[in-house]
């Protein structure tokens, strides 16, 4: 019976719902809010589940969205180091540390500010962002690399976004 009704007031029920969406935002707000609380561990294992079946397209679909809402997503990360000063600080000691372990006893600091420099200067004659990149990321599950002059290499800004932390395979 209900699937009759349906059926022949498909229309209606849909102007009726969105009306509804449309007029009590703060309802539905708490009502989802419930539901998330009371769902939670189930709604994040499927998450999860979902993410490493389908790891590869949800990167490319949020790296096209990125790049669609450049400003957006910008915005975005800058509200969050904002609300969270002491995860942002966390990590970039944690990423310090990090360099500190790799760094070799030989280590020589002269050739590392040089490539450094000399990314900051491409950065500037071209007019196009460029990064100083691990060649062998420093953490990997692969393997980690040392932070010295012969794992570094200048890239585009937009290449090592893309490259991220992957250990790319020569052949």
């Amino acid at each position: 019976m209900k699937q009759e009704y349906y059926k022949e007031n498909t229309d209606k029920i849909l102007r009726l719902q969105k009306m509804y969406r449309e007029t009590n935002p703060e309802k539905l707000k708490e009502r989802m809010h419930i539901y998330y609380l009371r769902e939670k561990d189930r709604i994040l294992s499927s998450r999860k589940s979902y993410y490493e079946k389908n790891a590869e397209r949800v990167r490319a679909t949020a790296s096209l969205y990125r790049k669609e809402n450049a400003e957006k997503s910008r915005d975005a990360i800058r509200a969050w180091f904002k609300a969270n000063p002491h995860k942002r600080a966390a990590y970039s000691r944690s990423r310090f540390a990090r360099v500190r372990k790799a760094i070799p006893p030989w280590f020589d600091k002269e050739s590392v500010d040089k490539i450094y420099s000399a990314s900051t200067w491409i950065s500037l004659a071209s007019g196009i962002k460029h990064h100083v990149d691990h060649v062998i990321p420093i953490v990997s599950n692969v393997v980690c690399g040392l932070h010295c002059a012969d794992n570094l290499q200048i890239i585009t800004a937009l290449e090592n976004r893309s490259k991220s932390n992957k250990h790319l395979e020569v052949t």
